[in-house]
This record gives structure tokens, C-alpha cells and sequence, in this order.
């Protein structure tokens, strides 16, 4: 059998070859090729019919037989134009094999001493053993599990566990130390009074000595306010201890008589009184909540604080006097316990909140200021962390 026979024998075996098609595609090429009702003028079909005419020619000219010897090197392979064809997801080459089993055995025994040649260059068991361990690479690939899942079923308490470690595997800080700089302020809630309805003392005291008499009940008292630096140390994910140095304003206004042996008395006077204090914090922390970004913790600690100086301002004209007093007094002690937050701007700055409630022990021996008359009060720090 000649070549073009061989070849007119493959392509009447494909002729009938089909591919189904999916509903959705005649129903899309049905709505493209409905009938539409369109004047097309005559010079249009004249046109057309020169176009299939060439069209017919081109065919012809390039779709003859071939009479050309198959290279070496090259496998036998038919093709047939696939009609209808929907797309696929992937495309399996049919190997030789297959091809040859499907011929009569006629143009099987003629067409032997060909395939002999191209087997000898590209042999079948190697087509054969490549396509094979292709399906299984893309087979494995589809059905590989995706490393780092979780298994489709778990109980509460295995997803409980796994929130808490991954939150506390993505928090970056380490054991170790860390300094602060903080600012806070304490409530004043007690009422002031009106400068034209303060109380005169009963019984007026005699001064004999050089200070502040006959004080009546403030007329207001200022904002106390609070700075300082702190030093903490980590000792595990969830447990650490502060300490620093903090220092606090307290400042009140008041009338009353003031008493120099080198001046005058002076009488029913407005004064103001300014105490400057440094205090110690000693605090334990326990992270609650905690994660990469921020955690939620509590806390709780006591302090001691040491009165640096306690100064008066006596208003007078045409000068103010000013007077100190150096009268010594105890430590001040106190104890608290608070909550707050913290939000990790890197890995080594956060910034901090921490309301907390402070109770002074003994406020009674310390100079008079709102921590003497509402020795329970609100304590508001905020600051900024630097980890080491």
C-alpha cells in the first residue's frame, strides 16, 4: 500500500470521531447563529461568492496529498479535525501503539517495516513510560494534602489549645528586660469650694513660730500629675516584674494667716501650696490575653514615696512671699491593682495603658493634699516600652 493510501486508511478510521458536547455551549451557539432579519444588499453576495471561490482554490491547493517521504526520526501520528469540541482540562497523547491497533491487518503487515524504522529512533515502551509517569505526577499533584491544614474534625479543646499556642508562637518578645517612659494622672473628685463662702475657723490658732495658720478648706486643688522611668523583667511568656523611679506634683489653694517674725502677720491671705514628691513602684504583671500585635494583662503592686519639698506661696501686694516648709516627714505607702493594654508598634517599642485603683496606708501623716482628704483614688499611666 502506498503512503497515501496508509493515509486515506487512518483518516476514514478517524472520519466518524466525536467529541459530546456540553449543553451549555449549543445553547450559547444556537443564540449567536439565530436568524436575524437583515438587508443585505446585493453587491454583498457578490462579494461573498468571490470569497468562497478563492477559499475553494486555497483548499485545494493546500490540502492535496502529499507525496513526500516521511523524515526519519519523526513517530506516525494521524490527525483529524475535532468538531464541536469543548474544552478540556488536560489532553493525553494516544500513544503509536494505540493508533496501529485500530488499522486492518492488512495495511498492519504492509505498513510493519516503517514503524520498525521509527521505533528504532523513538522507541514505543519509552512514549509509553514517559506518558505514564506524567498521569501520575499530575495524579499525585491533585491529590496531595496541603502541608501546615488542620484535620477536618477536632474537639473544642483541640482548637482551644491550638488558638493559644499559635497567639503566643507569634509574640515576638523575649525574655529579657525592658525600659519605659510613663506619664499619669489621679482624680480629684472631691467638690471645691467659693472663694467668698469659705469656713473661718472656731477657735484661731496663735502663731508662735514662723508657718501657716488658721487654714480654711481649700478653694480648689489641682490636677495631680506624674512622670517617671521604669525598668521590667520577663520572667516567662506570661509573668514579669517593674519597678523605676516616678515623680509627683501636688499643688492646692487655700486662705489662711501667715506668720514671720521679721514681717507683719498677714491675714486671711490666699496660698498656695506646692508639694513635689519621688516615689518607687515595685508592680507584677500577668499577660491575660496575648498575641504578636497586643496583649491584655493585670496587674498589681505597692509603692513609697518621699516628699522632696512641701513650699508655700503667700499672695500680697505689691510681693508675694514665699515660704518653705522643712518639717520631715514619714513615707508615703501605697497599694494598687489595675488592668490594661498594650500595643505592639515593632519589635522592640510598644505603647501602654493601664488604669488602675491606688489606696494610700497612711495618708493622715503626710502634708495636707487631696491624697490626705480621698486617700482611695483612680490612677491613670499611659508611656511607652523600649524592649532590650
Amino acid at each position: 500500500m502506498k503512503e497515501k493510501e496508509f493515509d486515506i486508511s487512518v483518516r476514514n478510521l478517524l472520519e466518524d470521531a466525536e467529541m459530546p458536547v456540553s449543553p451549555k455551549v449549543w445553547k450559547g451557539v444556537s443564540a449567536s447563529i439565530a436568524p436575524r432579519k437583515v438587508l443585505v444588499p446585493f453587491w454583498a453576495y457578490a462579494m461573498a461568492g468571490v470569497a468562497a471561490a478563492a477559499a475553494v482554490a486555497v483548499g485545494v491547493f493546500l490540502h492535496r496529498p502529499a507525496d513526500n517521504v516521511i523524515p526519519e526520526g519523526r513517530a506516525l501520528v494521524a490527525e483529524a479535525p475535532v468538531i464541536n469540541a469543548a474544552p478540556v482540562e488536560a489532553t493525553v497523547a494516544v500513544p503509536i501503539t494505540k493508533q496501529i491497533e485500530r488499522l486492518p491487518a492488512s495495511a498492519i503487515a504492509k505498513a510493519e517495516p516503517r514503524i520498525a524504522a521509527v521505533q528504532d529512533i523513538i522507541p514505543v515502551s519509552s512514549v509509553m513510560e514517559e506518558t505514564s509517569a506524567k498521569e501520575e505526577a499530575v495524579r499525585r499533584e491533585v491529590t496531595a494534602p496541603v502541608k501546615g491544614s488542620f484535620p477536618v474534625e477536632a474537639s473544642i479543646e483541640d482548637d482551644n489549645a491550638a488558638m493559644n499556642q499559635l497567639a503566643f508562637s507569634q509574640k515576638k518578645t523575649k525574655k529579657g528586660f525592658s525600659l519605659s517612659a510613663t506619664g499619669d494622672i489621679q482624680n480629684k473628685a472631691r467638690q471645691s469650694f467659693a472663694r467668698n463662702g469659705f469656713m473661718v475657723p472656731a477657735v484661731k490658732q496663735v502663731a508662735t513660730e514662723q508657718g501657716i495658720y488658721n487654714a480654711t478648706p481649700e478653694v480648689a486643688f489641682g490636677m495631680p500629675v506624674a512622670f517617671g522611668i521604669g525598668l521590667n523583667y520577663q520572667f516567662s511568656e506570661r509573668v514579669y516584674v517593674g519597678t523605676g523611679i516616678r515623680y509627683s506634683w501636688f499643688s492646692r489653694t487655700f486662705v489662711g494667716d501667715y506668720y514671720d517674725e521679721d514681717l507683719f502677720p498677714y491675714e486671711n491671705r490666699d496660698i498656695d501650696n506646692f508639694q513635689h514628691w519621688i516615689g518607687i513602684p515595685l508592680n507584677i504583671y500577668y499577660d491575660l490575653i496575648s498575641s504578636r500585635y497586643w496583649h491584655f494583662h493585670t496587674f498589681a503592686g505597692a509603692g513609697a514615696e518621699f516628699l522632696l519639698s512641701n513650699n508655700y506661696r503667700v499672695h500680697h501686694t505689691p510681693q508675694d512671699v514665699t515660704y518653705k516648709d522643712k518639717t520631715t516627714y514619714p513615707p508615703l505607702f501605697s497599694v494598687g491593682a489595675g488592668v490594661g493594654v498594650e500595643f505592639k508598634m515593632s519589635n522592640t517599642v510598644g505603647v501602654f495603658f493601664d488604669p488602675s485603683f491606688r489606696y494610700y496606708l497612711n495618708a493622715s501623716k503626710a502634708p495636707r493634699s487631696i491624697r490626705t482628704v480621698q486617700p482611695f483614688c483612680v490612677d491613670i499611666e499611659a508611656g511607652l516600652r523600649f524592649y532590650l
